[in-house]
């Protein structure tokens, strides 16, 4: 899986990007027209299409709702698909959406909204993670100081810039990852 290659090689993969390119939205896109041929295919997410004055060419734009945006994780979708998708969400907020959720007495109106990796689920990561990968324990080194401040048990749990969870004991002010050394299994951190 391309996923835990990219972990162990010190990257910070995003499968949601890629799982909505080619899975959600390409696969599913191409299904729907053999077997169906709708005129568009709508879902649910918040963003929205734009199209230049002679409905030519197509662009990913963002949503009303900054907040829930999710153009991010769309940004590889084909340009070549947008012609047949709608987003009813993209001038509404995630407010609105409640409430007009609520006034049809749809059973999902009050429902938690759903965080993490598409594949994972809400399971915990380190977990998950636990299974595929081995545990390989490394320092965490102060990179201003040069002092180990920790150990950790993999450097694919962490992801630069990350603040919590970095598993340091008695630090009065937060630290931030700031690099990796994949080599020598090495996690640096720094105070702002």
């Amino acid at each position: 899986m391309n996923f835990l290659q990219d972990l162990k090689q010190g990257l910070t993969p995003n499968p949601d990007i890629l799982c909505n390119s080619s899975i959600k939205f390409l696969a599913l896109v191409d299904y729907i027209q053999k077997h169906f041929n709708p005129g568009f295919l709508a879902t649910g997410h918040y963003a929205k299409i734009i199209t230049d004055e002679n409905q030519k060419k197509y662009y990913l734009g963002k949503a009303k709702d900054h907040n829930k945006d999710q153009t991010y994780f769309l940004c590889q979708i084909p340009q070549s698909i947008f012609p047949k998708l709608i987003f009813p969400l993209a001038e509404l907020t995630k407010p609105e959406v409640r409430q007009i959720a609520e006034k049809m007495k749809l059973v999902n109106a009050k429902k938690k909204d759903s965080t993490g990796i598409c594949f994972i689920g809400e399971r915990n990561f380190d977990k998950f993670l636990a299974n595929y990968l081995s545990p390989k324990e490394g320092n965490i080194v102060d990179i201003d100081s040069g002092k180990i401040k920790g150990k950790h048990h993999g450097n694919y749990y962490f992801t630069i810039g990350q603040r919590r969870g970095i598993g340091l004991q008695g630090e009065k002010e937060p630290y931030y990852v700031v690099g990796k050394d994949i080599k020598e299994n090495l996690i640096y951190i720094a105070k702002n």
